[in-house]
């Protein structure tokens, strides 16, 4: 992806225009959200198939981002890897998926991506993209024998989002699960794109190990009226990288992740209340899966809505309230 095709400077300026307080805003929006509970994506009152999903292929064919060691346009690697999101949706029963190309280039064409999502009342919006690195790093080499540029030191995905996204707190959670599953999925995040690094886009990070930077200029990001993320799938400037990317495998790794996440999403958690637990008492929630472990929040005898998360040892079973998360005993938990 190159840097600045993707920027709405219009009207937006107030922020570029401190970029020295943009990691603290950073790092304070992410604590903010981390006390917060997950709010309900719009999705999740939709049954699978009705749920209305675009994938964006990033770039166009005629203006079509970065170049990979091999000579090949990012727009060839997007196209691919969005035909195969989509079609991987749909066979996983998520019938209202859409794949979004886009012919017209520059301003028009971004803002076109983000009218036409909402117009269409899209519940998600996934824009694919597959990355590069700032040109001066880009080093010289022969392939086929004809001249190309790489750069084997980044590899691995990244996820952008905009706090400007009327749904920020349910893209936020998206990007974080969508993360979370990459990784389960053997693939890694590439933390080239912090501020620090020359080598990267030089923005917010929002979550550094998960990938996950914050990018408030990007139309698709946040002109969407939607929970939009836009996905760096792999550097292929980056030569092993490029082979990998185009392999059935790794694209399979890449489309399960988003299912996954999907899932994760828009089908709620089940929710528990407290029980068995005395009106002038409390449930403790631990650390970890037993009683002897350090107290980390408590839970009212009157308490409800709460989640399992991830799956119970014995008895114990990992939790979150509130946005505390903790073990609690499975026995003083039932159903809603």
């Amino acid at each position: 992806m190159r840097w600045t095709i993707a920027k709405r400077v219009a009207g937006r300026m107030r922020l570029a225009a401190r970029p020295a307080v943009l990691p603290m805003i950073a790092a304070g929006l992410t604590l903010g959200l981390q006390g917060q509970p997950a709010l309900a994506a719009t999705c999740t009152s939709k049954p699978n198939k009705d749920i209305v999903i675009i994938v964006d292929v990033g770039h166009t064919a005629t203006d079509s981002g970065a170049t990979s060691a091999r000579g090949i346009s990012e727009y060839d690697f997007n196209l691919k890897l969005a035909q195969r999101v989509k079609a991987d949706l749909v066979a996983a029963g998520f019938q209202s998926t859409h794949l979004m190309i886009t012919e017209a280039n520059g301003q028009a064409g971004l803002d076109e991506r983000a009218d036409r999502a909402n117009a269409m009342n899209a519940d998600l919006f996934l824009s694919i993209h597959h990355d590069s690195v700032q040109a001066p790093y880009l080093v010289s080499w022969i392939y086929q024998g004809e001249p190309h540029k790489y750069f084997d030191g980044s590899t691995g995905f990244s996820l952008h989002v905009s706090p400007e996204n009327p749904q920020f707190a349910d893209t936020y959670r998206w990007a974080r699960i969508l993360a979370d599953q990459l990784m389960a999925n053997g693939l890694h995040s590439n933390p080239i794109h912090e501020s620090s690094n020359p080598i990267g886009a030089h923005k917010p990070v929002l979550d550094l190990a998960r990938g996950i930077y914050r990018r408030d200029l990007l139309v698709v990001l946040s002109r969407t009226e939607m929970p939009a993320v836009l996905l760096e799938a792999g550097v292929i400037v980056n030569r092993d990288e490029e082979l990998a990317l185009s392999t059935p495998a790794y694209q399979h790794a890449i489309t399960q992740a988003v299912i996954q996440s999907i899932l994760k999403l828009c089908v709620p958690d089940p929710l528990y209340r407290v029980t068995d637990v005395s009106a002038d008492d409390v449930l403790n929630i631990r650390a970890g899966p037993n009683a002897n472990l350090a107290i980390v929040g408590s839970i009212p005898a009157n308490g409800r809505d709460v989640r399992i998360v991830g799956a119970c040892s014995g008895q114990w079973c990992r939790i979150d309230y509130q946005g505390t998360a903790g073990w609690v005993n499975r026995h003083y938990l039932a159903s809603e």
